[in-house]
C-alpha cells in the first residue's frame, strides 16, 4: 500500500474535528476554522512524528486529485509545519488549488480573503522563526514566499499585496546588505511593483520600479541562464513601453509613492 494512503489511516483517530473544519468552512465562519485547523495540527503532531513531509504532501495532492479541495488546502498548510525547504513550493500548491475553485465557484473569494491568506502567512511567520543552515538560504526562502503570497494576493485584487513586497524588499536589504543588488528576486520584487502601481494608474510610480528592477537584473548573478534574464528583461521594456500609452490615466497622487524605495 502508498504512503500516502497509510496516512490517510492514521488520521482516522480525528475523524471529529475534521468534519468540523469541512463544516466551517461550507457555513463560511473562516475564523473559527482557522481555531480547528491550528487544532488538527496539534493533533497530527502528536501523532505523526514519523511521517514525513513527501508523505503528507502526497496526501494532500491525493485529496487535491479527488476535488476534496478544503482538505488538500489544509494537508498542504499541515505539510509546510514540518519542513524548512519546501516552503514555496506549498504555498504554490495552497494558491493554485484555491485559484481553480474560485474559477469553479466564484463566490469563494472571501474564502480565499479570509481563511487561505491569513494561513499563508501564518507558513510565513513560521518560516521566519526556523533555523536555516546560512542566512541567505533563510532569506531566500522568505522572500520566495512573499513574492507567492504578493501573486496570489494580486489575483484577489488585495491591495494590500504592496506592503508584502515593501516588506520582501526590506528583508533583502538587511540580511544580505549590498549583495541583494545581485540575486534575481530582489529585482522580481521592484517588477512586481511596477506592474501593480501601472495597474491602478501609477504611472510615474510604475516607471522608477520598473528601471529599479531592470538595473538589479543586469547586475545578478543568479539566473539559470541568460534566456531567463533576457525574459526578466523584456518584461520591464513591455511595461515601460506602455507607460507612455498609459500616460493620461496619471494619477496626482504619485509623489508619495516615488520616495519610497
Amino acid at each position: 500500500m502508498e504512503e500516502k494512503y497509510k496516512l490517510g489511516s492514521k488520521l482516522r483517530d480525528a475523524p471529529f474535528l475534521l468534519n468540523y473544519y469541512l463544516v466551517l468552512l461550507r457555513m463560511k465562519r473562516y475564523e473559527k476554522a482557522s481555531v480547528i485547523v491550528e487544532e488538527l495540527i496539534q493533533l497530527f503532531s502528536n501523532n505523526l512524528k514519523t511521517t514525513t513531509t513527501d508523505e503528507i504532501q502526497h496526501f494532500a495532492d491525493s485529496k487535491a486529485r479527488q476535488n476534496k479541495n478544503f482538505e488538500a488546502i489544509l494537508f498542504y498548510y499541515i505539510a509546510a509545519q514540518s519542513t524548512v525547504v519546501q516552503f514555496q513550493e506549498i504555498l504554490n500548491n495552497i494558491s493554485n488549488k484555491t485559484e481553480w475553485m474560485m474559477e469553479e465557484q466564484n463566490y469563494l473569494e472571501n474564502f480565499a480573503k479570509q481563511f487561505v491568506v491569513p494561513l499563508m502567512q501564518s507558513v510565513l511567520k513560521k518560516l521566519r522563526t526556523l533555523t536555516f543552515d546560512h542566512p541567505s538560504n533563510k532569506c531566500s526562502a522568505t522572500v520566495s514566499s512573499m513574492i507567492s503570497i504578493a501573486k496570489f494576493q494580486s489575483r484577489l485584487s488585495d491591495l494590500c499585496e504592496k506592503d508584502i513586497l515593501f516588506k520582501a524588499i526590506t528583508i533583502m536589504k538587511l540580511d544580505l546588505k549590498e549583495k541583494a543588488e545581485k540575486h534575481k528576486m530582489f529585482g522580481i520584487c521592484f517588477e512586481m511593483l511596477g506592474v501593480m502601481y501601472q495597474r491602478e494608474h501609477h504611472i510615474n510610480a510604475s516607471k522608477k520600479y520598473m528601471v529599479k528592477a531592470k538595473k538589479i537584473y543586469n547586475q545578478a548573478t543568479d539566473f539559470s541562464d541568460n534566456e531567463e534574464k533576457v525574459n526578466r528583461l523584456s518584461n520591464c521594456d513591455t511595461a515601460e513601453s506602455s507607460h507612455n500609452v498609459s500616460r493620461r490615466f496619471q494619477s496626482s497622487d504619485d509623489d508619495w509613492i516615488l520616495d519610497a524605495y
